[in-house]
């Protein structure tokens, strides 16, 4: 937690202020990136249609430039705090398969515990045909 202060100095009678040296704001804060867990699927029926990120620390900066996704396509990144949604689509692996959940360091963090892989389901039913 950073403090305000104020240093009065005092030369010849007079008074001066100067503010106290700030620490080092470059240092990026750490976040462990917990886990990457689907929604919206069901094995065999259902295609999984997002993936929870959960994370340590709220990555204020994360977007979805950030993420890059193996064995499906990435949509929108949403969410705020320490849990965000990244939807999907157009999935690749096989039902019951792994897609792996890849971040690289967004401004002002540093991301540990990436990549991370995440079971997926597709639909496998087959169509009636008319």
């Amino acid at each position: 937690m950073k403090k305000n202060c104020i240093r009065i100095i005092t030369m010849a009678g007079l008074f001066l202020l100067a503010a106290c040296p700030t620490p080092n704001d470059s240092t990026p804060t750490a976040v462990a990136f917990e886990s990457a867990t689907q929604t919206g699927g069901s094995s065999g029926t259902a295609d999984s249609t997002s993936l929870t990120l959960t994370f340590s620390v709220d990555p204020t900066t994360l977007a979805a430039d950030n993420i890059t996704l193996s064995g499906a396509t990435k949509g929108a990144l949403t969410g705020t705090g320490t849990t965000r949604t990244l939807a999907i689509s157009d999935i690749t692996v096989a039902n019951g398969e792994t897609v792996s959940v890849a971040i690289a360091h967004p401004t002002g963090f540093t991301i540990s515990g990436s990549p991370k892989t995440a079971v997926v389901y597709t639909d496998t039913t087959i169509p009636p045909t008319a």
